[in-house]
């Protein structure tokens, strides 16, 4: 009898160990911030190129289209001048521009020449030392120079992404050289209180998609 009440609560002691140890994994995977582990936060993908209607600041006929995704379990705010419906429609989403920053310049230092030693009593020695040559920097033909400001729109209001969910927009080519990028500022829900309220004190974020991730083959010059 002994045996059998010290087997059952060798058994109860053993299922509360698991369910304990269960717990914790199940509490962290529903608290994680990432809808998919696999990916970013907020991230922004290619989805073609084409033409497109001229909106602002003389922006040219061709086109780039791309797509920003809420990899959170939180609804985005960004800054535009349309609502989003579905994750078909274009939305005229608020965005910037600016030069991708330069590495810092290489310095190459040469190779010290194998002389021969002057002859004794001549007043002309060779003293040559090591010698630093900075690399310059290439400009490329397809460089371009951002604008002064900010492109997109000058009135803007709030456009909400729900969590899990992604949204199409474009951009003119000029604004996607490869020494640009463009970057989409938003906000977490939170840090609003109503949808015409700014964001006072709140930081900023930033997503930001550079030139040089388009697709090779047909990269815009």
């Amino acid at each position: 009898m002994k045996r059998i009440v010290l087997l059952n609560v060798m058994v109860l002691f053993h299922w509360c160990d698991v369910t304990v140890a269960q717990q914790p994994t199940a509490r962290a995977k529903a608290s994680s911030v990432r809808v998919s582990k696999q990916k970013p936060t907020v991230h922004i993908t290619f989805v073609r190129f084409g033409r497109r209607e001229p909106r602002f600041n003389n922006e040219s006929i061709e086109g780039v289209w791309l797509r920003v995704h809420n990899n959170t379990r939180w609804p985005l705010t960004f800054l535009g001048n349309d609502w989003f419906f579905d994750e078909v429609q274009e939305v005229r989403v608020f965005y910037g521009i600016e030069r991708i920053p330069e590495p810092r310049d290489i310095i190459r230092i040469s190779p010290l020449p194998v002389v021969q030693p002057p002859p004794p009593g001549s007043s002309t020695g060779n003293t040559s030392q090591a010698n630093a040559s900075i690399k310059p920097k290439q400009e490329e033909a397809n460089d371009c120079e951002p604008p002064p400001d900010d492109w997109g729109m000058h009135l803007v209001s709030p456009i909400t992404l729900p969590p899990g969910k992604s949204m199409v927009f474009s951009v003119p080519k000029e604004a996607l050289c490869k020494n640009l990028r463009i970057y989409l500022k938003y906000n977490y829900s939170w840090e609003r209180h109503d949808r015409y309220r700014p964001f006072d004190y709140e930081p900023e974020h930033r997503v930001y998609f550079e030139g040089s991730e388009l697709p090779k083959l047909t990269s815009l010059k």
